[in-house]
């Protein structure tokens, strides 16, 4: 659940039904992944529920960041993020946990959103769009360093 790979998100604490939509997108191709995607596809649904439960139980461990970006790093995720992932950066049943997160993870996906096309599903795409790489190196590492 906290993964050891700078680039995999860590699974730990996310919220159960999260995780499990998660799954399901990976099973019908919603979500693409070379090696998420044939694994959820050939799980049972009774497999999804007991994975998506046990990785939400296991704690999740606090990540090593940059001290210097604390700051503005919490204050953009006041103007940004605390509207779906919460206060705590927790996330919901909705919306993922990004408290404790690797910060390579986290710049990736910024990243990504980013520089998705307007017309991309996700409401990410509409938020990153305004950052800029010093806001999602701030974002990344104050995330990371989370409980």
């Amino acid at each position: 659940g906290t993964s050891v790979m700078p680039l995999v998100p860590n699974l730990a604490g996310q919220s159960p039904y999260y995780l499990l939509e998660q799954i399901e997108q990976f099973a019908d191709g919603r979500r693409k992944d070379f090696i998420m995607s044939p694994l959820a596809r050939h799980s049972s649904r009774q497999d999804k529920v007991a994975l998506a439960f046990y990785y939400a139980n296991l704690t999740p461990r606090v990540q090593v960041s940059k001290p210097e970006h604390a700051r503005l790093g919490g204050v953009l995720y006041k103007q940004h993020c605390i509207g779906c992932h919460g206060q705590d950066a927790h996330g919901s049943d909705k919306f993922a946990r990004l408290a404790g997160q690797h910060p390579d993870y986290l710049k990736r996906r910024l990243t990504g959103f980013r520089e998705a096309d307007e017309n991309a599903p996700s409401a990410m795409a509409g938020i990153a769009k305004f950052l800029s790489e010093k806001d999602i190196e701030a974002l990344a590492s104050y995330l990371a360093s989370l409980r």
